[in-house]
């Protein structure tokens, strides 16, 4: 039996089309890049959104924390990658948010499953919150 495979340029295009969304800084382009249900784990907690629409006050609520914060832009890079199968996959990466003169204001980690949607293109079906709120923390 061979390894379930699914093409390094597809992962690294979800990531671009991510971050591109990131760094619009509005919530319509980001909720594009998620499946639903999704589940969505921090340290202290885990949601499920069955729609898109209480997630959208959350991202919401992020994206005006960043506004806050003087984050103006956010690079998302690539730790690991594999397939689980045909339509899923493993992706750990690092945000690293920026200010408007260009220095790191902190990085922080992520671990996405994704799913391969009707028309192919990768979704984010779980994401665990790593490490934000500690990295982020001396901006609260």
């Amino acid at each position: 039996m061979s390894a379930p495979t699914i093409s390094t340029n597809a992962l690294y295009d979800f990531i671009d089309q991510y971050q591109f969304a990131f760094n619009s800084f509005h919530v319509k382009n980001l909720i594009p890049h998620f499946a639903f249900p999704l589940q969505v784990i921090h340290k202290e907690a885990c949601y499920v959104y069955a729609d898109s629409s209480k997630l959208e006050a959350v991202l919401q609520g992020g994206i005006q924390f960043y506004k806050k914060n003087n984050i103006t832009s956010v690079a998302i890079s690539a730790l690991q990658k594999h397939a689980i199968n045909e339509q899923l996959a493993f992706l750990k990466i690092k945000l690293s948010f920026y200010s408007s003169d260009k220095q790191e204001l902190y990085h922080c980690h992520y671990e996405l499953i994704l799913r391969r949607s009707k028309h192919k293109e990768f979704k984010i079906q779980c994401m665990i919150n790593a490490d934000e709120e500690d990295q982020a923390r001396h901006l609260f």
